[in-house]
């Protein structure tokens, strides 16, 4: 919904409303402009986002008077109707969606960030080339035109997908917005496309987002496939992805999210944030960092079936001088195998070695083995040696790690929690090792 100066015009019937009166609900004051504008009645729920467009563009020639309905019996032909002079200019812009009242609020909030989302790179792309006062003032033009062919027909008996196919007709921004709620309500996923640049959207609910934030550490790395990276680096283009193409940029197997916030000068909380996004989108994984003693083996969920099809042509694509395929890689991995100890042919080893291993690990085909630690006493019966002051030390660590020395957590994950240093911790499990346990997780 646009709202331009110079246009007025009758309207059709819009989900059982005027098409003048909805416009004139959802759009609001400046005041209220660059946040969500939710309006509910009792059989539809708008969800909108709307800003100001006073400082864009100015499209001139267009032509018109301020309400056609004036205007229409003295026009003797279509022609007529695009002969004279006018400018018009962008005042306020507002994507509304409508959906069922019904919906509940975690519902109405996956609507609300996906209709963000397309708004902030809509209002960008506004503000860099005009393309919103362009593509509207055109679809003024055809709305006039179409109008006047319509001239004596009752406008509420006609059926909104007339006007609607029209609209995409002279629209680019129109086709992309309908194409992208179309593939949303289906497939929960779409790449969003406005003329060079796309951005992945995703309807991830509240609770997935917040599980996919909190499983990401410090210590963790971000995976991404060159196919992944170029994708992105191609398209994020615009100033909403500015933190997660400087990511895309960085991002390495061997780098921690720390090390990653250090190099792009970027908070930690925003790093995790754009992490968390790209995972959303289906670009990127969260896993360990690579190391030499890390032991990886094949993925009991693995999706089999697809590896001598689409999986293998991928491989093949990304490794194409790799002897015996995606199917003799993943015969290494029947047994677990560190990463030092891999070798794919000819002896080859290092950058090679991490780029199958990321690949294979980005794909879901192999799994890194965890270590798991349990402590089997209380810690407060722990003995202390006299005259050992370490020992006292170490007891009081193991104390403060208690709750997570179940067989549940890695010593990384151990270490976070606790805020300890990881050196500290391994040295105060080794003093105690024969009251403690390791288990191997896949």
């Amino acid at each position: 919904m646009t709202q331009l100066e110079g246009s007025e015009e009758p309207g059709l019937s819009v989900c059982g409303f005027e098409e003048r009166f909805l416009a004139s609900m959802l759009s609001p004051k400046k005041r209220v402009c660059e946040q969500v504008f939710s309006l509910s009645t009792e059989v539809y729920r708008f969800i909108s986002y709307p800003w100001d467009g006073s400082s864009g563009y100015q499209v001139g020639s267009l032509d018109g008077d301020a309400d056609l309905a004036h205007k229409s019996d003295s026009i003797s032909n279509q022609d007529d109707l695009m002969a004279s002079s006018e400018q018009f200019v962008l005042k306020y812009f507002n994507l509304a969606i409508v959906l069922p009242a019904c919906i509940t609020e975690s519902e109405a909030e996956v609507y609300e960030n996906v209709v963000r989302e397309i708004c902030n790179l809509l209002k960008w792309a506004e503000r860099v080339s005009g393309i919103l006062t362009e593509e509207m003032s055109a679809l003024i033009r055809a709305k006039r035109s179409w109008l006047y062919a319509q001239k004596g027909l009752d406008l509420s008996a006609i059926e909104l997908n007339v006007w609607l196919q029209k609209c995409r007709e002279v629209s680019g921004i129109v086709r992309s917005l309908i194409s992208a709620f179309d593939d949303l309500k289906n497939r929960r996923e779409h790449t969003f496309s406005l003329g060079s640049v796309s951005v992945p959207i995703t309807l991830s609910r509240p609770e997935e987002l917040h599980q996919i934030r909190s499983s990401i550490r410090p210590f963790s790395a971000l995976l991404m496939t060159e196919e992944d990276r170029q994708a992105l680096t191609d398209n994020l283009r615009s100033p909403v992805a500015h933190y997660v193409r400087k990511l895309v940029l960085a991002a390495d197997p061997l780098r921690s999210l720390s090390s990653l916030a250090l190099i792009t000068n970027v908070s930690l909380p925003v790093l995790c944030e754009s992490c968390a996004r790209l995972v959303v989108w289906n670009q990127a994984s969260i896993v360990r960092v690579l190391r030499s003693t890390s032991q990886y083996v094949l993925s009991p969920d693995a999706d089999l079936e697809s590896i001598p099809t689409v999986l293998g042509l991928s491989f093949s694509t990304a490794f194409p001088s790799q002897e015996g395929g995606i199917l003799g890689v993943l015969k290494i991995f029947n047994v677990p195998r560190s990463l030092s100890s891999l070798s794919f042919g000819s002896g080859e080893k290092g950058s090679r070695q991490i780029l199958i291993v990321a690949w294979l690990l980005r794909h879901g085909l192999i799994v890194e083995i965890h270590k798991l630690i349990k402590l089997l006493v209380p810690a407060e019966s722990l003995p202390v040696e006299e005259g050992k002051s370490d020992s006292a030390s170490h007891k009081a660590i193991l104390q403060k790690a208690e709750c997570y020395l179940q067989g549940k957590c890695s010593i990384d994950e151990i270490a976070y929690q606790t805020n300890c240093d990881q050196k500290t911790l391994r040295d105060a499990l080794l003093y105690y090792d024969e009251f403690v346990i390791t288990a191997r997780l896949r």
